[in-house]
């Protein structure tokens, strides 16, 4: 999305492609109408980055539309065999857009935040932050992370005191999440601050256009910008009053309703289409339990009909022709444990090209996968035995527990890394509720949540025990995989599982003094413990499926651990002492009767 961009200075178009074959291959990039490269490609393998000026005629509205064209190997050789090719050619992530934007343009709140530079800074007060703040802060973070950004939590001293630039390039977004009297000093921002209305305001800052989120409750602006609504925040400043989650519900959740929107695919032998969906997508308490796939299949004139394969997550699902009249469905069973936090979906159609008397190439047909395939929704189940299975919990509202005495470093930290969590767990719209707790027990709440710091809780609720001292992962055979001493900059999570509520995530640092990490994602995925550094996931398993590891209490001596750790010496200390019992009472045995025939 490019709102209010009059032009492009310069588009970085970054390809890799590889032939095997020795053929003319070529590629066509067009924007709008305008052919903008046009080149033959080389034998082998190649990579490239192509700089493309943009011009304001190229824009439609808000968006440019860039078309590329890529032809394979064409050779003499009308027999050949396409498949033989192997060629490919793939658009590289490394594509960038330079934008030259007015500086009138970055007065609408929906700009800016579409505009935001990949380094985004967080500005919070250096006092502690009241649930509301904290609850803002964690959304906006969210917000961010989940769009690809660099997110980190700043004191706003720092961030105010950042020194001007004449640089004309946009380096690093800003967003203050603060109150009236933290701005006071700042007479220019402190006007646009607002103690009663829940707002998003565009604020002037050294280092460009900044967001300041005011009012009694400003998570709801955040939550507003990051709903499907967002491109209706116009203005320098946006009021909210309220916004509610999309609710979805039904049996099943169509890749219309994802937005998922697969194009048409013309090709003489194989159709193939990737496309993806999150655990966050699905409905409140509801898993994904099939796939009813509608494919389009042109026809080809072939006796031989096409055929339909579909792929879930590298694993092979279901297979059928296509039908000759009409839509080619196809369902396929979802087995349990092969949906995770990210799901990749897969589907091929493969059809034997008609070659003719290899005196012409094979002719396209068109295919297409329907927008009205469709997710299949069973019951989530409770309690929730893997990361990932806390978002269908979460859908609706994501409740976060902090310590009240959360100040200072601490409590940046803490909002960084449970923002990472809810990015990857809830949608952005998703309301997030904060509760500070006075001693070191929580209340089961009527939602999932997450639980930030030193809390206590039952046996049964958690699957590792971090008091009991130092925690030993190791292999069956006493092969050490992780040692927390030795990690101390390290954040444990773990599943919690509470009576009659839904499941939550407990992080915490590996001790009272430790350094906390602050990555930038966390993705946790499967596993109910995690161990996490400053780059995310070191290590997460599964305490309920794992057979060949085992978490260990080394500071600890108990029965369990005992006999773990001495469990064959123990068993040749038994075997012996029956042996001997059984030995000596032989032996009595044997003596009582020589003596009984002496007195005969």
């Amino acid at each position: 999305e490019l709102a209010q961009c009059n032009y492009m200075d310069e588009d970085s178009f970054a390809y890799d492609e590889a032939a095997t074959l020795d053929g003319r291959r070529s590629v066509l990039v067009t924007v709008g109408e305008r052919t903008v490269i046009a080149r033959a490609l080389p034998v082998g393998h190649d990579r490239q980055v192509v700089d493309v000026p943009l011009l304001p005629a190229d824009f439609a509205g808000d968006f440019v539309k860039v078309t590329v064209r890529y032809s394979g190997v064409i050779t003499n050789d009308r027999c050949i065999d396409l498949k033989r090719a192997n060629d490919r050619f793939s658009v590289l992530p490394e594509t960038t857009l330079a934008l030259n934007v007015p500086a009138d343009s970055l007065g609408d709140v929906s700009t800016v935040v579409a505009l935001m530079p990949q380094k985004v800074d967080v500005g919070i007060p250096e006092r502690k932050l009241t649930a509301q703040e904290m609850a803002t802060a964690i959304s906006a973070i969210r917000l961010f992370t989940a769009r690809g950004h660099e997110v980190e939590v700043v004191p706003l001293a720092q961030l105010l005191s950042r020194p001007g630039t004449t640089d004309r390039v946009w380096q690093r977004g800003d967003v203050i999440v603060a109150s009236r009297a933290d701005l006071s000093t700042m007479p220019a921002i402190d006007g646009a601050a607002t103690a009663s209305a829940a707002k998003a305001s565009i604020v002037n800052l050294a280092s460009g256009p900044g967001l300041l989120l005011s009012g009694s409750d400003p998570q709801l602006a955040v939550n507003f910008l990051g709903s499907e609504w967002h491109a209706a925040g116009t203005g320098s400043t946006i009021r909210v009053d309220a916004i509610e989650p999309r609710q979805r519900q039904g049996e099943r959740l169509t890749f219309d309703q994802l937005g998922i929107s697969p194009p048409v695919s013309d090709s003489p032998g194989e159709s193939v289409w990737t496309t993806r969906f999150r655990a966050a997508d699905l409905p409140v308490g509801r898993r994904a339990a099939a796939l009813d796939l509608d494919i389009g299949i042109g026809t080809d004139g072939n006796d031989v009909p096409a055929v339909a394969n579909v792929f879930l997550n590298g694993r092979f699902l279901a297979g059928t022709r296509a039908a000759k009249d009409g839509i080619t469905r196809i369902r396929a069973v979802i087995p349990h444990g092969l949906v995770g936090l990210d799901n990749e979906v897969r589907v091929v159609t493969q059809r034997q090209p008609l070659t003719g008397g290899c005196d012409q190439t094979p002719a396209s047909y068109p295919a297409q996968l329907l927008g009205s395939s469709s997710i299949e929704l069973g019951e989530a189940g409770s309690p929730a035995h893997d990361f990932f299975a806390l978002a269908p919990h979460a859908r609706n509202r994501l409740t976060v527990f902090v310590r009240d005495n959360v100040n200072g470093a601490n409590q940046r930290a803490a909002l960084q890394v449970v923002a990472a969590a809810a990015a990857d767990l809830v949608p952005t719209d998703t309301p997030i509720v904060v509760e500070r707790i006075q001693g070191d027990r929580i209340q089961a709440p009527g939602s999932a949540f997450i639980a930030w710091g030193d809390f206590r809780f039952d046996d049964s609720a958690v699957p590792v025990r971090v008091d009991r001292g130092n925690v030993l992962v190791r292999t069956r055979s006493g092969t050490p995989l992780f040692d927390l001493n030795d990690a101390r900059n390290t954040l444990i999570a773990q599943l919690v599982t509470l009576p009659d509520a839904p499941p939550g995530l407990w992080l915490r640092a590996s001790g009272a003094d430790a350094e906390v990490p602050v990555p930038q994602t966390i993705a946790l995925d499967r596993g109910n413990v995690a161990f996490i550094g400053p780059s995310g996931v070191k290590l997460a398993l599964s305490t309920e499926r794992d057979k060949l590891i085992e978490v260990t209490y080394p500071e600890t001596r108990s029965w369990p651990v005992l006999l773990r750790r001495y469990g064959t010496w123990l068993l040749l200390a038994v075997w012996l002492a029956i042996t001997i019992a059984v030995l000596v009472a032989l032996q009595r045995i044997h003596g009582r009767n020589r003596r009984e025939r002496k007195e005969q």
